[in-house]
């Protein structure tokens, strides 16, 4: 059994794609129920479509901090740019859980954004608007009752809590006791026989790390 946590809009054949998203909450409720919530512009246009994405490919509500499998279920776990919007106890958690459900043998693949990319980028440009910018941490507006609304609606905060590079990774799954945890350049895998995964998924700004459950 293969696991693709936070998953959003890109899943993987074969897989159990799962996520956290109110969206997803959403697309379980009845048809006539989410097109209300479109023609009363309480969800928006992209939202709506990925509610009935979901739908479609049958994407399953799941906690990343409370995975609902037995300890030692799960050949193997992938997720790309999800971690980083977990807060920091919150994000530990996650590496715990995944290393309770993996089986012995099994892998972690991680895909986040790669905050030396950033930093590289802004000594390379001296940029520091734009070095905030792609940080994506900036808390949204609450000022309004509207903006509280819309924000509940989209499902809470979707900036970034926590940015990390490859060796904070592998600092993390080294404490949650995953061995041989590695750096990995973009085409590069442990998973066998695994064509339907994206190996260079958004390589351009992504650091990917994998570590194995002995």
């Amino acid at each position: 059994m293969k696991l693709n946590i936070g998953c959003g809009q890109t899943i993987i054949k074969g897989w159990v794609n799962a996520d956290n998203s109110f969206s997803i909450k959403l697309s379980k409720y009845p048809l006539f129920f989410l097109e209300l919530l479109f023609k009363l512009k309480i969800v928006n246009k992209s939202q709506y479509d990925f509610i009935l994405f979901a739908r479609k490919n049958n994407i399953q509500n799941i906690n990343a901090t409370q995975l609902p499998y037995d300890s030692s279920s799960i050949d193997v776990i992938y997720s790309s740019h999800m971690m980083e919007h977990l807060q920091r106890d919150d994000a530990k958690t996650f590496i715990k859980e995944c290393f309770r459900v993996l089986k012995p043998g099994g892998i972690l693949r991680l895909s986040l954004p790669d905050l030396k990319i950033i930093v590289d980028n802004y000594l390379k440009h001296n940029n520091a608007d734009l070095f905030i910018k792609h940080l994506l941490m900036e808390p949204p507006k609450t000022k309004k009752i509207k903006h509280l609304i819309k924000l509940y609606i989209s499902g809470g905060f979707r900036e970034h809590s926590w940015m990390y590079d490859g060796k904070s990774l592998l600092k993390i799954l080294n404490e949650f006791n995953f061995k041989n945890s590695t750096i990995l350049k973009p085409g590069v895998t442990n998973i066998p026989n695994e064509k339907n995964l994206n190996l260079y998924e958004r390589a351009n700004e992504s650091v990917y790390v994998e570590g194995f459950k002995n």
